[in-house]
């Protein structure tokens, strides 16, 4: 009885966890088409969009109806982008991507985090200078039949126009920094020779060293509930743990 429930409990986490991946996905595949519209073909952002969902298991009839709430006006006409912008502890620099049908809840809910962690929510535009805004294509590095020695994706990088790239910090990924304007064709080159997917990112152009433990904790826990918090999709921060 005990292991059943033991199990029990593991699936029911697991399948909460999906059930918030998914909602979070069909967020952004509403937003998505309302802002570039509902054809993939022509819309970049929704394509991508889709195509980030298809591997996590996201069933073919849910990223229709996310499509279709924006044709229908529902939902997706309610929710605007914003961009909050605060501080964590020790002056770590903290963005996060929101999208909200209620500004002022959400601001309200997300100044309350900050402040049980030792940070507050700040103006626009009191961090953002210290990122740059970037598209991101994430080559993958354990790939099977994929041949991703070091000289061979240094020679495809000399042929991109890449902004920055890290071939050291992730153990299973290539990280190739671009314009946002060339991301799309960037990601098509790419997509010629390796697995990738591609996101908007904000890349720090400084980093803060948290050497301290109980500032770390703290940290990651403000981080952690941030990342929880429903309207957040993506959240950044400039801290060197």
């Amino acid at each position: 009885m005990g292991r059943w429930m033991s199990i029990k409990q593991t699936k029911m986490a697991g399948d909460a966890r999906k059930s918030a991946i998914f909602a979070q996905l069909s967020k952004e595949i509403s937003v998505a088409a309302r802002l570039g519209g509902p054809d993939p073909a022509f819309n970049f952002r929704l394509r991508n969009a889709i195509d980030k969902a298809k591997p996590l298991g996201m069933p073919a009839n849910n990223i229709q109806k996310a499509i279709e709430k924006y044709a229908s006006g529902k939902t997706a006409e309610q929710f605007e982008e914003i961009l909050y912008e605060g501080y964590g502890p020790n002056g770590v620099a903290i963005l996060l991507q929101a999208a909200t049908d209620n500004r002022n809840r959400t601001a309200s809910d997300l100044r309350m985090i900050f402040g049980k962690y030792d940070g507050n929510l700040g103006e626009s535009g009191c961090v953002s200078w210290g990122f740059k805004h970037l598209g991101l294509i994430n080559v993958a590095f354990k790939q099977k039949n994929y041949d991703l020695k070091e000289d061979k994706i240094l020679e495809l990088i000399e042929k991109l126009n890449l902004e920055d790239f890290d071939l050291t910090s992730d153990p299973e990924n290539y990280l190739l920094y671009t314009s946002i304007e060339n991301l799309e064709h960037e990601l098509t080159e790419v997509k010629k020779h390796y697995a990738c997917s591609a996101e908007i990112t904000y890349l720090p152009t400084n980093k803060i060293e948290i050497s301290d433990s109980e500032i770390s904790e703290k940290l990651d826990k403000l981080l952690e509930k941030l990342e929880d918090y429903d309207d957040v999709n993506n959240l950044f921060h400039n801290a060197d743990f």
